[in-house]
């Protein structure tokens, strides 16, 4: 249930997002896209199909934000909607499988560690720790990917790199 809860917490922020830049490009559409993949989520819900659902939906989320940077870049709301997009869309959506894999992994590991015991607990605690090292490392890479590919789309477009035109 927490796994799902990650998930959907990503996917409702990444739908809020899409619809935002939908309505953006497209008026009053942006509305129904949010509604539609809202719908979708619901019958994938009721199927008990939500993790076919989140496989396919993560992935389509993160090229259409990566899809959006290049589309929406030279518009002179992008210094607004582009960090908008960045963090709250692509960002999330590449940090949920790696908080999904973290929670199974710590969780896995907990309940194998109370089953046998003893100083079982301890032992599996230390190598939880040191794989979600793993983890994090793993997170740190796709990141740095998917930030630089975020700058290049968006350069691509005609607007100006986010990260480059941070002003400190």
């Amino acid at each position: 249930m927490i796994v799902a809860g990650v998930f959907a917490g990503a996917s409702t922020g990444a739908v809020a997002v899409a619809g935002a830049f939908a309505g953006a490009v497209s008026g009053a559409g942006g509305g129904g896209i949010a509604a539609f993949i809202t719908a979708l989520n619901g019958v994938a819900l009721e199927r008990k199909w939500q993790g076919i659902f989140l496989l396919l939906f993560v992935p389509t989320m993160i090229l259409a934000c990566l899809f959006a940077a290049e589309l929406l870049s030279h518009l002179s709301s992008w210094e607004k909607t582009g960090p908008m997009l960045l963090f709250m869309g692509l960002l999330t959506l590449v940090n949920a499988p790696f908080d999904w894999a973290s929670l199974g992994l710590t969780r896995a590991l907990l309940r194998r560690g109370l089953e046998l015991g003893g100083w079982w607990p301890y032992v599996l605690a230390l190598a939880d720790a040191a794989l979600a090292a793993v983890i994090v490392v793993g997170l740190l890479f796709t990141i740095v990917i998917g930030v630089q590919t975020f700058g290049h789309l968006t350069q691509h477009g005609g607007g100006a790199d986010l990260i480059r035109s941070i002003r400190y």
